[in-house]
């Protein structure tokens, strides 16, 4: 979605902002570009390369995708929920926070190179801490999602405040892992090592 033509963007930015039925949402600071996936009953937010293509792999049935590149993150207590939510909504439809889940682990997905530098090309799925996780993660972290800001296609940005956002989010909370998925030429393939990675972890 954050690379449809500058023409869609300018529709629905002004559809949006220009019409009082529709409501900003509380959270749009919390929004980052990434996908939601419940994996096994686990739920994962996935940033990084064949995220959407590598979630819907791993999971069992269709409800089990939760958002797709509008990730917002919340607390509630030390644990670490997400749910879809574009920054807007119309003042009929449901707060989205009322479906979110908690998020059990973060996943980057490397690109073709970044697992050949790093893994030899090895199909092995690595623990990482959150510094770790969150500099291969700056991409989706700091990407701009709010409609309000876009006058072109939006483009990654040097957001120094964002990235303090996540780490206040993620950090001291319940997440399990932090992981770093290897590119396979086969998303079917990389959707299998991931859900056996989660399955056998929660035994």
């Amino acid at each position: 979605m954050p690379f449809l033509p500058i023409l869609w963007y300018d529709m629905v930015r002004e559809a949006i902002f220009m019409n009082t039925d529709f409501i900003e949402s509380e959270r749009k600071e919390n929004i980052f570009y990434g996908d939601i996936f419940k994996i096994g009953g686990y739920g994962c937010l996935f940033f990084g390369h064949g995220k959407t293509k590598a979630g819907r792999s791993a999971i069992d049935i269709e409800e089990d995708e939760i958002a797709l590149d509008f990730a917002c993150l919340t607390n509630k207590g030390k644990d670490l929920y997400g749910h879809f939510d574009i920054g807007v909504r119309h003042k009929d439809v449901e707060d989205s926070i009322n479906k979110r889940i908690k998020i059990d682990y973060l996943i980057r997905m490397l690109s073709k190179e970044e697992t050949i530098s790093n893994f030899k090309g090895k199909p092995i799925i690595t623990e990482v801490d959150l510094p770790t996780f969150i500099k291969v993660s700056e991409f989706n972290i700091t990407f701009d999602t709010d409609f309000n800001n876009i006058s072109e296609i939006p483009m990654p940005i040097s957001n120094r405040k964002k990235i303090e956002r996540f780490r206040l989010l993620v950090k001291d909370h319940n997440i399990k892992k932090c992981l770093l998925v290897p590119w396979m030429d086969s998303h079917l393939e990389k959707g299998k090592l991931l859900k056996s990675y989660i399955n056998r972890d929660n035994k």
